[in-house]
């Protein structure tokens, strides 16, 4: 290594792998310990296995074009891309590239040869069989490589898919009647159906104060830090509750 590269620098670690590589009897990490504790390595930095394996993914797709594309992908998924943005997981930059390569390779399979080709049926033609909740994130994901190369327009601009949205079933009040009897303090009994029948949080309920609520219009308010305070409407059942603990509060 010294004889080919000088010992007036650090050695990068990186030439160091590519010969060892070349020849079996080579012990390439013992030369690179020995090298990074006389300071005389210049270390390659570490690489997460999820990301290597996006990479990889990235350079096995078969045509120069959509592959340069995935990868600009995985540089702003990295934090890395022309604008500043937030830097996701190595993991879930591995599950999107391996979400889209399918559709990549089919596409190009039909012939196209550029990203710039994808229009809004090629997008609309592979959400198609897809449930919603899959095909939000294949829209997202066909639409991204693209969007970040030299595209004139983004075919998935006006690409629309409606949302089904699984909303937690509150309790009924009859429901929780036999829990309540069992409680004898009227504010127990008001905690307890605002977990169970408005599924409020335990910090929610200890940050309520004594304004928030308006019994005359039956309303109360959730503060939220930094967000636009959110208001419950109460039902009958939980206002007489209310109105039970406000008379112990009144006695006490």
């Amino acid at each position: 290594m010294t004889g080919h590269l000088g010992a007036d620098v650090p050695i990068q670690e990186s030439d160091i792998r590519a010969l060892a590589s070349t020849y079996p009897n080579f012990h390439g990490a013992r030369v690179i310990n020995y090298l990074r504790l006389r300071g005389l390595l210049d270390a390659r930095p570490p690489s997460d296995p999820c990301t290597a394996r996006a990479r990889h993914h990235a350079t096995a797709v078969t045509h120069p074009s959509f592959s340069a594309a995935v990868h600009t992908f995985i540089d702003v998924l990295l934090g890395q891309g022309s604008t500043a943005s937030r830097a996701r997981s190595p993991k879930t930059i591995e599950n999107y590239v391996a979400a889209i390569l399918d559709t990549l390779e089919a596409w190009i399979a039909d012939g196209l040869a550029d990203p710039r080709e994808i229009t809004k049926k090629h997008i609309e033609d592979a959400l198609d069989p897809l449930r919603p909740p899959p095909a939000h994130r294949a829209a997202l994901l066909l639409q991204s490589p693209q969007a970040r190369t030299p595209v004139f327009r983004d075919p998935a601009r006006t690409i629309s898919l409606t949302s089904t949205r699984s909303v937690p079933t509150a309790l009924p009040s009859d429901r929780i009647a036999g829990l309540l009897d069992r409680l004898d303090a009227p504010r127990d009994r008001l905690m307890v159906a605002l977990v169970a029948i408005y599924a409020l949080l335990p910090g929610q309920l200890v940050h309520l104060r004594r304004t928030d609520l308006d019994r005359s219009k039956g309303r109360l308010r959730l503060r939220r830090a930094g967000r636009l305070d959110h208001v419950i409407y109460l039902d009958a059942f939980t206002l007489r509750l209310v109105t039970a603990w406000e008379l112990q509060r009144h006695r006490r």
